[in-house]
């Protein structure tokens, strides 16, 4: 009996005694407020209703249509789609009882660390970037709206690790803070001033 312990002790790290999730991980740049003028409410935070899976660090922010989205930190836009019309509520039901996805305007931002940030929902004709231009934290990107699958205008915002194997939560810069996790229901705006 006395060889059983310090072999169970051996074996230990190999047999877990609890089911293992997804590493914690914390991303280490801070971003910019995602968008210009006044603060704004957050409608949903990580893992919000909607925030699940991949996206589940995902940020909404609520706006009005056509608020300046810009560039939450330097980069390359290797995707930027403005071609797709705002819905009615209808058609959006409609296209759902297909299975079906209304399509939304999107900008992706690769980062120089190979993540990405993705900017989503943006006004049709509304994008001010294309692909393979170069941003600056603070560029302006286009214009919110309220495309895709969009109970009403927002910006859909969220970064994925390199590889896109999941959401990363961040932190942001506001203007009373320099390195804050949003929550949901709360209001925050830049700190560059405009």
């Amino acid at each position: 009996m006395s060889f059983t312990l310090p072999l169970l002790a051996a074996f230990f790290p190999l047999f877990p005694l609890q089911t293992q999730t997804e590493e914690k991980y914390e991303h280490e740049h801070v971003y910019l407020i995602p968008f210009e003028g006044k603060a704004r409410r957050v409608s949903q935070a990580s893992n919000g209703v909607t925030h699940k899976g991949k996206s589940a660090h995902a940020i909404d922010f609520s706006m009005p249509r056509k608020t300046k989205i810009i560039a939450a930190r330097d980069g390359v836009v290797v995707r930027a789609v403005e071609r797709h019309k705002e819905l009615s509520k209808e058609d959006k039901k409609e296209l759902k009882q297909k299975g079906k996805q209304p399509p939304a305007n999107i900008v992706t931002i690769r980062h120089k660390d190979g993540s990405r940030a993705i900017y989503a929902h943006l006004l049709e004709d509304g994008v001010q970037v294309e692909k393979g231009q170069t941003v600056k934290a603070g560029d302006v990107l286009g214009y919110s709206g309220n495309t895709g699958k969009s109970s009403g205008p927002h910006l859909h915002f969220c970064v994925y690790k390199s590889g896109g194997k999941g959401s990363v939560r961040v932190k942001f810069r506001t203007s009373k803070a320099e390195q804050i996790y949003l929550d949901r229901g709360k209001r925050y705006r830049n700190a560059i001033e405009y």
